[in-house]
């Protein structure tokens, strides 16, 4: 197959299409931090867009006489002139089917307690208020007693100066969250993940395709859309998302760059590992590793020299001056970012996580694409192939995290850590060196090997990927909050809905539109005005009523009426733990009850 051919039409047609998605991204956190955010103006560049990339592929249909349906004809009678086209839309129509086909199980993460529901919280108020800055009834209240900083009654969120609230969370993905809930409410939050998905699997697809033969790019595309981390994480609003998508189209664009050295993929790359240092911390190395790539590199470093001003000078002053800007409105990440940082230099390290995480990693079929991963890495540093090791050298910062995963132990959570960068790396060299050595030894052990590393990792993927945690508790929510007026206050106890880690109290305030509030402290309610609400309730299982009988509020609980709730989720376990098993899909059945707090 023409390499070449298709760098020049599919590739460049790719690079276009995302960079469309990677310009909303940037769109969006630039008025995030202009504190003009709107709908109306996503939606008129979704309209321009659309129009420009409509007109493009029907120029470059009709120029080629290529239609889906003689794609799909042409690419089962396998011409050799035609293969190319063809096999470009029916892996776009797969890669597309299978997205939206993950997509039905998903329920938005809106729950506080947890960063994916802080993440939601943020991106739908920024939508609804057009700035990062709110605050509500509650809030205003709350912030007599602790003042600027973390609002603990507040999950995810920071006090400002004057008592607003703002995100403690990187502002990217919160940008893009908004984006698509500004247009398409709820649903948005899921459509976001689902566009992020597609871009991973698309561009690690066509990465891989310049290695390797159509045969073994759709066994890695396969092993990818069955490799239960990635399914999982789908269903959560976390910034993983965004930097799976943003570091496998970095490095489709920094491979491409080395084959072709055209502004294009040069451009690409500034745009998409630029935004990925506003999505996550980890983007600050991958930026380093890039330069350090391209200044080792004597065909970039010409190619840099030859015009500096456009290529250098001109992007990292316009790159500096929004991350200046980034690092005053979005002080609160830092700020976290500086205390975890102080917190682990000065604590203990933990002894061999690694080995005390195999355990997990073989019950969730991950060691064989950590063997063999390690093993195509090796052999490719062996054999010198650089191209082939950019992916790794890229990503190597990322690695770090199989000595120190810096997070709970607790799993499945802790595979976040290893879900946008280490893993996907991992299946990437298992695949291309088995694809590689298959070449060189003809014999079965390549497709025995892949067959071994499918079926460890299928069980976790075939038992989860239907699984959707909270079915329904959104429902209940919203009936929950029927009972309210928009001028009570209500007190929401941290399990209330059976766990900490979905409060019910977020719902109920940025999409019911009541003043819902976490509630941990009786002591509280003596330091706040309750003149500015109508009533004033509590919302607290069974097991915990007497915690708040036993409490300064005794004798001002006055019954009010039970509430129920069932949902399902998954049991969480410690890694350090004797038995590791797959996690159990678990029914949840709450009862409590509300009370009316005098005042």
């Amino acid at each position: 197959m023409d390499t070449k051919k298709i760098s020049i039409n599919i590739y460049t047609a790719f690079t276009a299409f995302a960079l469309f998605w990677v310009f909303l991204g940037w769109l969006g956190f630039l008025a995030a931090l202009a504190g003009f955010f709107y709908k109306w103006i996503f939606i008129g560049y979704f309209i321009l867009g659309a129009i420009g990339i409509i007109y493009r592929i029907r120029t470059s249909l009709s120029y080629n006489h290529i239609w889906l349906y003689d794609s799909i004809k042409k690419f089962i009678s396998r011409k050799k002139s035609d293969k190319p086209f063809s096999e470009f839309y029916c892996v776009a129509i797969v890669i597309l089917i299978i997205s939206l086909f993950f997509s039905l199980f998903t329920v938005p993460t809106v729950f506080s307690g947890r960063d994916q529901g802080s993440i939601s919280e943020a991106g739908i108020r920024l939508a609804q208020n057009h700035q990062l800055k709110f605050s509500t009834p509650a809030s205003q209240e709350f912030f007599k007693i602790y003042g600027p900083g973390k609002a603990l009654n507040f999950p995810g969120f920071h006090y400002t100066q004057n008592g607003q609230l703002i995100t403690q969370f990187p502002l990217s993905y919160i940008a893009w969250l908004g984006i698509f809930y500004s247009i398409f409410g709820l649903a948005g939050l899921i459509i976001a993940n689902a566009v992020l998905f597609y871009l991973f699997l698309f561009s690690s697809y066509l990465l891989f395709r310049i290695f390797a033969s159509l045969k073994y790019s759709l066994i890695f595309l396969l092993l990818t859309s069955t490799f239960f981390p990635f399914s999982w994480f789908l269903k959560f609003t976390l910034s993983e998302n965004t930097a799976l998508a943003l570091i496998w189209l970095g490095i489709l664009q920094l491979v491409l760059f080395f084959k072709e050295k055209n502004n294009l993929n040069f451009f690409s790359l500034w745009a998409i590992f630029g935004l990925m240092i506003f999505t996550r911390i980890e983007g600050v190395l991958l930026f380093i590793m890039l330069a350090i790539i391209m200044l080792s590199n004597k065909s970039a470093r010409n190619f840099l020299a030859r015009e500096k001003m456009k290529r250098i000078f001109c992007p990292a002053l316009i790159f500096i001056v929004i991350f200046m800007l980034n690092f005053i409105v979005d002080f609160s990440f830092f700020k976290e970012i500086g205390k975890a940082f102080l917190k682990n230099t000065t604590s203990a390290v933990e002894v061999s996580p690694l080995a005390s995480s195999t355990q997990v990693f073989m019950v969730y079929g991950i060691m064989p694409y950590l063997i063999l991963g390690a093993i195509g890495i090796f052999y490719f540093l062996k054999k010198r192939k650089l191209l082939e090791l950019y992916p790794f050298f890229l990503t190597a910062p990322v690695f770090l995290y199989l000595i120190d995963p810096q997070i709970s132990s607790e799993h499945t959570w802790m595979l976040r850590r290893y879900v946008f960068a280490v893993f996907p790396a991992l299946i990437f060299y298992t695949v291309l060196w088995l694809a590689y050595h298959s070449r060189e030894n003809k014999n079965f052990w390549p497709r025995i090997l892949i067959m071994i590393s499918l079926l460890l990792s299928f069980p976790a993927f075939f038992k989860y990927f239907p699984f959707s945690e909270n079915k329904d508790l959104l429902e209940q929510t919203k009936d929950l909050s029927q009972n309210f007026s928009n001028e009570d206050l209500i007190l929401v106890d941290r399990v209330a809905s059976g766990e900490g880690w979905s409060m019910l109290s977020g719902p109920l305030n940025f999409l019911y539109n009541k003043n819902a509030v976490y509630f941990f402290n009786p002591d509280d309610l003596n330091k706040i005005d309750l003149n500015k609400f109508d009533k004033i309730y509590l919302i607290t299982p069974e097991e915990k009523i007497n915690f708040y009988k036993n409490s300064p509020l005794e004798n001002r609980l006055e019954f009010y009426k039970d509430y129920r709730i069932e949902t399902r989720r998954m049991e969480t376990f410690n890694k350090n733990a004797k038995n590791i098993s797959l996690p159990e899909k678990k029914s949840v059945k709450v009862e409590g009850k509300i009370f009316e707090i005098g005042k």
